[in-house]
């Protein structure tokens, strides 16, 4: 029989009001932190393409409940015009280290990306080698308002802000800072009593993980979790290559047992 799949996009909040309506699909496409347990999803096939630091995401002990297939990073943007100290010279490079970023905070302000399901600070915590960030501000229009001059976000966030015409008169340098990231995208597929429908979502979801959806994907500017070192073509995978060697990944169930 044909198969036709109906892609339906919302925001966590979104989704939320959906099932409550009663309403549930068949594939769910989710951000690492909506789902506290594994619970709702069908067990998974192991996926041998999957980078190894990527591998145990979307697991719950040894069984795959479902697959990561995109990932993103936390940066710093700085705004050089309005730092507070303008003599402190900034990394020449695109990473900056524990040191550069503790002297840029010890008299700066920060403001950090207010994504719902994630959790940023925990990014600056790490590369602070602290248990606690230092005080910020919620939310990047503190950044884009030029109220302080430095900003936690997204990869994706930066790149959108620095392409915005209406931001060009911003002097933006970004920069790598933490191995954490909890902004990995899954697919998993909703636990049914209908075993054909069941194997055609599973295989449906393992096909995001092929070199051809991976590319495609990396494209968009989303970092790659297929172990294919041929996809990887675009500077942003240069920039956050450690992440795929050293990457701190929060568990994807934290309920599960």
């Amino acid at each position: 029989p044909y198969v036709y799949v109906d892609v339906i996009g919302m925001t966590p909040e979104e989704a939320e009001e959906r099932k409550k309506s009663g309403e549930s699909p068949d594939i769910l496409s989710f951000p690492m932190g909506y789902l506290n347990d594994a619970s709702s999803l069908a067990a998974l096939e192991p996926n041998k393409n999957i980078e190894s630091v990527f591998s145990g995401c979307g697991t719950n002990g040894t069984t795959v409940y479902a697959y990561p297939y995109m990932a993103d990073a936390y940066v710093l943007m700085v705004n050089e015009a309005i730092l507070v100290d303008e003599e402190l010279s900034l990394p020449a490079g695109d990473a900056m280290d524990r040191e550069a970023l503790s002297k840029l905070l010890a008299r700066n302000k920060i403001a950090i990306t207010d994504l719902s399901g994630s959790a940023p600070a925990s990014a600056l915590a790490l590369a602070l080698g602290s248990s606690q960030p230092p005080d910020y501000i919620a939310g990047t229009e503190n950044f884009l308002d030029g109220s302080v001059p430095l900003c936690l976000c997204t990869y994706g966030e930066y790149a959108k802000i620095s392409e915005a015409p209406e931001n060009s008169a911003l002097d933006i340098s970004v920069y790598s800072i933490s191995r954490y990231t909890d902004l990995v995208q899954m697919i998993g597929v909703l636990s049914c009593s209908d075993a054909v429908k069941e194997e055609i979502c599973s295989s449906l979801s393992a096909f995001l993980l092929t070199a051809t959806s991976q590319r495609k994907l990396e494209a968009t500017g989303m970092l790659p979790v297929r172990n294919v070192s041929d996809i990887f073509s675009s500077p942003y995978y240069g920039m956050f290559a450690y992440l795929y060697k050293e990457a701190e990944i929060p568990p994807s169930f934290p309920d599960s047992g």
